[in-house]
C-alpha cells in the first residue's frame, strides 16, 4: 500500500538538501496521493529529471499546461487590477514551485467602504461575475476560452475576489497588517502583488486549520520551500509575526506535522523547524490524531484544535465582531446546520477541500 512516507521520500525536502529521492519511482498510486495533496507536478517534475518519466508523461504534460494557462489567468487579473487602479494581492495561488490551483484568490487591499465598485470595475475589466457573497465575490475569467463550470474542475480560470480574508463571517487576518507585506512577484514578464514568505505562510496556516480544517502537503511544502530561503532575519520575526497575529495554533500544528513527517520519511528534523517549534509550540494532540490515521494525508483537525485556533483569534476586535455576525446568521435554522454540518462531518470537511 503507497503511503505519505512514500511519496515524501519522492518529493524531498529543501530543508534537508539530499535527503529523500532515493525510492523515487513512477506510480499511479503515488500521483493520485500527489494530486490530492495539491503537489503532483512536484512529483511529476522530479520523475522528469530524473528520466524516468514514462507512462504518466500524458498527465505531466496536462498539468503542465493547466500550470501555464493559471499563470496567464493570474496575469491577465494582475494587469486589469492596475488599469482599473484597484489594490490588491494574489494570494493562496502562486506556490514557490509550479502548481495548478482549483482558483485564483485576490484579495481587495482598499478602503471596504469601497470594494462595491471594485467589484464593478474587475466586471468591467471583463471578468464573469457568477457569485457575490458578504465576504468575496466568485469570478471566471470567460478569455480562457471554457466555459464556466461550478465545482471548478481544472481550476485555470476561476477567481475568488476577497473583500478581506475570512471564514464565512469571521475575518482570520487584518488587511491592515497585510498592507504591510506586499512584495512582487514576476510572471511571464508581468509584475504581480503578491506577500512576502512570512505573511502567506502564516494566511495558509489559518485558512487550513479555521476555513477547512485540512492541511494538504502542499501547506508542508510550501512552508519547507519558503523557510529554505528566509534570511536569519526573516526567520527571527517569523514567530513574532505569528504571535501578533493569533496564529500560534494555526501554526503550531503545521510545524508539528513537518516535523514528524520529516523525521518519518528523512529520519532526521530540520534545524530550523526545531528552533520554530521551540518558539510556536506544537499540537501534541495532532500528532497523535494524524499517527491513528496512519499518517494520512490531507490531514483533518480535531475539532479541539479548530475550535483553540478560533478562540485565538477572537483577541482580534474585527475577528470577534465578524463572530457575532456568524452567530447572527445562524439564528436561522438552516444556515445553523450548514455551518455544523461543514464543521463536525469529516467526509464534507474532505469533499469542501478536495483538489479537482
Amino acid at each position: 500500500m503507497t503511503s505519505i512516507i512514500d511519496l515524501a521520500r519522492c518529493l524531498g525536502s529543501p530543508l534537508l538538501p539530499g535527503a529523500g529521492l532515493q525510492d523515487l519511482r513512477e506510480s499511479d498510486d503515488l500521483l493520485e496521493l500527489a494530486f490530492r495533496n495539491r503537489i503532483e507536478l512536484i512529483y511529476l517534475s522530479n520523475l522528469e529529471q530524473a528520466g524516468l518519466l514514462k507512462r504518466l508523461r500524458p498527465q505531466w504534460e496536462e498539468y503542465q499546461q493547466r500550470c501555464e494557462k493559471t499563470l496567464e489567468c493570474i496575469v491577465r487579473i494582475a494587469t486589469a487590477m492596475e488599469d482599473q487602479q484597484i489594490p490588491y494581492a494574489i494570494t493562496k495561488s502562486l506556490r514557490p514551485y509550479p502548481a495548478i490551483p482549483n482558483d485564483t484568490d485576490l484579495l481587495y487591499l482598499g478602503p471596504l467602504n469601497d470594494y462595491p465598485e471594485a467589484l464593478e470595475r474587475f466586471e468591467r475589466a471583463g471578468f464573469v461575475l457568477s457569485h457575490n457573497g458578504d465576504m468575496q465575490a466568485e469570478f471566471f475569467d470567460p478569455r480562457g476560452g471554457e466555459a464556466f463550470n461550478r465545482d471548478k474542475r481544472g481550476g485555470k480560470f476561476y477567481i475568488d475576489f476577497y473583500r478581506q480574508l475570512a471564514a464565512d463571517r469571521v475575518p482570520y487576518i487584518s488587511s491592515n497588517v497585510l498592507r504591510q507585506h506586499v512584495i512582487t512577484r514576476n510572471i511571464g514578464g508581468t509584475p504581480v502583488k503578491v506577500f512576502d514568505p512570512i505573511a502567506e505562510m502564516t494566511i495558509l496556516y489559518l485558512h487550513s486549520v479555521i476555513m477547512h480544517r485540512t492541511i494538504p502537503l502542499e501547506v508542508l511544502w510550501c512552508s519547507a520551500y519558503w523557510l529554505s530561503g528566509l534570511d536569519n532575519d526573516c526567520l527571527a520575526d517569523f514567530p513574532i509575526f505569528i504571535r501578533n497575529n493569533r496564529a500560534r495554533t494555526a501554526a503550531a500544528t503545521v510545524f508539528g506535522l513537518m516535523s514528524e513527517l520529516h523525521r518519518e520519511a528523512y529520519g532526521q528534523t530540520p534545524a530550523v523547524l526545531t528552533t520554530l517549534t521551540s518558539k510556536v509550540g506544537l499540537r501534541q494532540v495532532e500528532l497523535q490524531e494524524w499517527r491513528h490515521n496512519e499518517n494520512a494525508f490531507p490531514h483533518v483537525v480535531r475539532l479541539s484544535t479548530f475550535a483553540l485556533a478560533l478562540l485565538e483569534k477572537m483577541g482580534e476586535a474585527n475577528s470577534l465582531k465578524g463572530f457575532a455576525n456568524q452567530l447572527l446568521d445562524m439564528l436561522h435554522p438552516s444556515k445553523a446546520v450548514e455551518v455544523m454540518h461543514h464543521l463536525l462531518d469529516k467526509a464534507q470537511i474532505q469533499r469542501h477541500s478536495t483538489h479537482v
